[in-house]
């Protein structure tokens, strides 16, 4: 089965432009469906989550270049499995 990631920088769901990331799956009738969506466990307004998105295998990562957690801006990544 094929996996891809989306991410929406400016959903509002923990904020202003906060962002996420929506995870789709393709089966083997070759359909795709949506999956749960994820989101910064601390995300916030501004974050951007979703700005840039990577997937190997069972592992993706989102970045949120706008994350204030080290200082103005400094950004982040989550990992998610």
């Amino acid at each position: 089965n094929d996996t891809a990631i989306v991410g929406a920088l400016f959903d509002d769901d923990n904020g202003d432009n906060s962002g996420s990331a929506y995870i789709f799956k393709r089966d083997a009738s070759n359909n795709w469906s949506e999956q749960p969506q994820l989101l910064a466990n601390d995300g916030e307004a501004g974050d951007q989550f979703g700005t840039s998105v990577g997937i190997y295998s069972n592992t993706m990562v989102v970045g949120a270049f706008r994350d204030d957690d080290n200082g103005v801006n400094s950004g982040s990544a989550y990992v998610f499995s």
